[in-house]
C-alpha cells in the first residue's frame, strides 16, 4: 500500500507543476506586450525619395476663392469621395468644399453661446455621419457638433484642457492634454484621457512630470498629434511629453507602437530631465544640440511608414518600408519642375495630399499644372494635389 501512495502522490505532484507551468505560460503570453518597432535613422541607408516612385497623381483641386471661402492657412484637411474639410487655425475656422473645389460652407462663429466657440484647437470629421466635430479646448472648453452644410447641431462642455483630439470609436473619444488637469479633487500630469461620446472621462494614459504642465514644443505648425488609418489611431506626442515615439491607441489602452533613433533618444530624455520650462532657453539648446530630432508626423500604410521630423530647422519627409535597410527622404520644399515644391499631408492608408500657392505655380514652369495655369490668380486659395500610393509600394515581403 505504502508503494502505491507514493505513487499516487507523485502523480499529483507531477500534475500539479504541469498545470503551474501551464498557468505561467498562458500568464506570460497574456501579459507579453511587444517591443515597439524601432527605426535608427544613423544605422540605415538612405535614398533620395522621388514621388513618383511611391505616389501617383489622383486629381488637381481648385479650391473656389471668395470672400467667405478665402483660407488663410491649411493646418489640417480632410476629404472624402464627396467633400474637402478644411481646418484654418488662423482664420479660426473649418471650410467645406465639395470634391471638385467647389465652396459649401464656413464654420467661425465666435463667442461664448451656444454654437460658438473662443479659438479653434482642433477639428474631426465624420463623413458617413455628415458631421463635423470642433474642438475648443481650452477657452470655451467644449466640443461641437455641426452637420457639413454648416448647420449647428449640438455642444457638449468637457472638463478638462485639451488641444488636440480623435475618435477612436464610436462610442470613445481621446484627446491630447497640455496641462495638468483636475478630475475627482486630484491633479493629473497625462499625456491623454479617453471619453465616451458625451466627453466623460474613462481613463487616462501616459503620465508626465508635472513641471512640463502648460508646456509643449511643436516643431512645425502641422504636428499631427492624432491619425486614422484603416481603423487604426496613432498619436505622436510632442517634447517633452513622449521623444520621438509613435503610440497606438484603442478604446482602451495606449502602447508604444515605434520609436525613432533611440539611443539617441535615451541621450534627449536626459537633457530634459536637467533642464525645465523656467529656462527660456530649454528648447533652442536642444535644437542645436546634436541629440536634437522632433518627430512631428506619422502615417501608416501597410507596412510603408511616413513621417516628418525635424533636425535643427531642417524639416524631412521620410518613407519607409518595415523590414528594410533604408529609407528614402525629401526635404520639405524640395521642387521639381513637373510636381513643383513637395509639402505633403498624409490623408489615410492611400492617400497623401500637396499644396501649392498660385502664386508659384503662375510664376515657375510646373508642368502637372499647365493646363489650369492661365485660370490662376495670385490670390486664389491654394490648389490641391492627391496623390495615391502605388500597390507596388504596400505589399508586404512574404
Amino acid at each position: 500500500m505504502k508503494p502505491n501512495h507514493l505513487k499516487v502522490v507523485g502523480l499529483y505532484v507531477f500534475s500539479s507543476l504541469l498545470v503551474f507551468k501551464f498557468l505561467i505560460l498562458a500568464s506570460c503570453e497574456d501579459t507579453k506586450i511587444e517591443s515597439p518597432y524601432s527605426i535608427d535613422l544613423k544605422r540605415l541607408a538612405v535614398k533620395e525619395l522621388v514621388i513618383d516612385s511611391i505616389f501617383a497623381v489622383d486629381q488637381i483641386i481648385q479650391l473656389e476663392t471668395t470672400e467667405e471661402s478665402l483660407i488663410k492657412y491649411i493646418s489640417k484637411i480632410f476629404l472624402s469621395e464627396d467633400y474637402i474639410v478644411i481646418l484654418d487655425v488662423h482664420g479660426n475656422s473649418a471650410l467645406v468644399f465639395n470634391s471638385n473645389g467647389s465652396f459649401v460652407s464656413r464654420i467661425a462663429r465666435h463667442g461664448r453661446g451656444p454654437g460658438e466657440y473662443i479659438r479653434l484647437s482642433d477639428v474631426y470629421v465624420d463623413f458617413e455621419g455628415n458631421t463635423i466635430y470642433l474642438l475648443d479646448g481650452c477657452n470655451s472648453k467644449k466640443v461641437l457638433k455641426y452637420s457639413l452644410n454648416g448647420r449647428f447641431l449640438k455642444e457638449n462642455s468637457i472638463d478638462f484642457c485639451a488641444s488636440a483630439f480623435t475618435r477612436v470609436e464610436e462610442n470613445c473619444f481621446v484627446f491630447s492634454l497640455p496641462a495638468a488637469n483636475h478630475f475627482n479633487d486630484t491633479i493629473e500630469y497625462s499625456a491623454i484621457v479617453a471619453t465616451d461620446s458625451v466627453y466623460q472621462r474613462k481613463w487616462s494614459g501616459m503620465p508626465f512630470d508635472k513641471k512640463w504642465s502648460g508646456h509643449t514644443y511643436l516643431s512645425a505648425i502641422t504636428n499631427t498629434i492624432f491619425s486614422n488609418f484603416n481603423n487604426e489611431t496613432f498619436f505622436v506626442p510632442s517634447l517633452p511629453r513622449s521623444v520621438n515615439k509613435v503610440y497606438k491607441i484603442t478604446s482602451s489602452s495606449v502602447e508604444p507602437f515605434l520609436e525613432v533613433n533611440p539611443d539617441n533618444n535615451r541621450k534627449l530624455s536626459e537633457l530634459l530631465k536637467k533642464l525645465g520650462p523656467k529656462n527660456n532657453e530649454t528648447f533652442n539648446q536642444i535644437q542645436q544640440s546634436d541629440l536634437y530630432y522632433n518627430l512631428n508626423t506619422f502615417h501608416k500604410t501597410g507596412d510603408l511608414f511616413f513621417f516628418s521630423i525635424v533636425k535643427g530647422h531642417e524639416r524631412v519627409f521620410i518613407a519607409h518600408k518595415k523590414g528594410t535597410n533604408d529609407y528614402l527622404f525629401q526635404k520639405y520644399g524640395t521642387r521639381d519642375d513637373h510636381h513643383g515644391p513637395l509639402s505633403p499631408i498624409l490623408l489615410n492608408e492611400k492617400m497623401l495630399i500637396n499644396e501649392i500657392a498660385p502664386n508659384l505655380i503662375r510664376r515657375d514652369s510646373f508642368s502637372l499644372f499647365n493646363s489650369i495655369k492661365p485660370k490662376l490668380k495670385a490670390e486664389d486659395n491654394p490648389v490641391l494635389v492627391t496623390y495615391i500610393v502605388k500597390k507596388s509600394q504596400t505589399r508586404s515581403k512574404k
